[in-house]
């Protein structure tokens, strides 16, 4: 596995505009910006899962539109193989679409229940007009059996609703594998399945990332689930990423509030080691009313336990350096300061929850 990114999003921004209240109507206001991406960087390299973790509403399946070209950015770049990708249309956008494709959430939803199973999977290869119709029924068959679904042929006549929620999981892998991608973007892509045959399921993308080389930015809200399954986690709070680093070091030692808050609140196999769950209070977060600063403060107890709350309202903190390859948008985190490293506000990370 290379750590050479494959694709990079640098500094992008995903804004959308909101219909205009009543009362901006009669005022004549402009109406409200909804922040839903607000400069988020971040690198996959080949054979690499990068998981992208926070709650909802964090903005995490917005990026993840944006890098596959579903969402139009509003700022920043999205490099494929060092070439600039951002604004491709047509043609050019088709043909990018051969080597970054999405699995969607819910597999109840993302298959037209009017399709054949064969219609589902070989409609990208009809629409990048690749191969005759012998050649591609080969490639459905070869995908729906490396996904799972064996004997193909008992599947390729048979339609969404005649299948289990697992097997039409597997018939959304087969129709984005089926060009071969060299990124998938996978989104919450268990969260609608029976924990039965979750594992199955998660198995199968790593199998497939092993025999092709595949990348994976993996979208989830479950820490737990992101430390298992990935290389590197990046967290996302209000349209930010907040934390980055490797997945075992982001675990079990967090440098920022909200990923020990996240972390603290996963069960723990060691009833002795158990921690404090840290309950975020305060309200949810609304991309279209950002505070000022530190954009986590509101709900963050660490400012108010170290006394920075002050400093955490005027200025929002940038991501400072905190480990090889791993970084913190933190004021707790800067170098030098009284209280580095201390993201917990009860102790300190060596001894932290460690998830199942």
């Amino acid at each position: 596995m290379t750590t050479e990114p494959m694709i990079e999003l640098r500094d992008i921004s995903v804004h959308f505009g909101t219909r205009p209240t009543l009362g901006q109507f009669l005022r004549s206001a402009p109406a409200g910006i909804v922040r839903a991406v607000d400069g988020v960087s971040l690198a996959i390299g080949a054979g690499e899962v990068v998981a992208l973790v926070g709650e909802s509403g964090s903005g995490k399946t917005t990026t993840g539109r944006a890098l596959v070209g579903l969402s139009p950015i509003t700022a920043g770049s999205i490099h494929f193989r060092g070439q600039d990708v951002t604004h491709l249309r047509g043609a050019a956008m088709r043909r990018h679409r051969r080597d970054v494709q999405i699995i969607f959430q819910d597999p109840y939803e993302s298959l037209d229940p009017k399709q054949t199973i064969g219609e589902i999977v070989s409609e990208p290869l009809e629409v990048q007009k690749l191969g005759t119709p012998e050649e591609r029924r080969e490639r459905v068959v070869r995908s729906l059996e490396s996904a799972g679904l064996r004997p193909a042929q008992n599947f390729l006549g048979r339609f969404p609703h005649e299948l289990s929620g697992g097997q039409r999981q597997r018939v959304a892998i087969a129709a984005a594998m089926v060009l071969e991608p060299q990124i998938v973007v996978a989104d919450e892509p268990v969260s609608m399945l029976d924990v039965s045959i979750r594992a199955g399921i998660l198995r199968l993308m790593l199998d497939l990332r092993e025999s092709r080389g595949v990348g994976y930015l993996f979208i989830t809200h479950d820490l737990s689930l992101a430390w298992v399954i990935s290389d590197r986690i990046a967290v996302m709070y209000l349209g930010r990423i907040v934390e980055s680093g490797p997945a075992e070091e982001i675990v079990r030692h967090p440098r920022h509030p909200y990923t020990a808050a996240l972390l603290s609140v996963l069960p723990s196999p060691d009833p002795g080691r158990r921690r404090p769950r840290t309950i975020l209070t305060g309200e949810t977060p609304d991309p279209s009313r950002i505070p000022s600063g530190c954009r986590f403060h509101p709900r963050c107890p660490a400012a108010r336990k170290y006394g920075i709350l002050e400093r955490c309202m005027a200025a929002e903190p940038p991501a400072f350096p905190t480990g090889p390859g791993s970084s913190a948008a933190c004021w707790l985190a800067e170098p030098g300061s009284d209280v580095n490293g201390r993201a917990e506000p009860d102790a300190g990370g060596d001894d932290h929850v460690e998830p199942q």
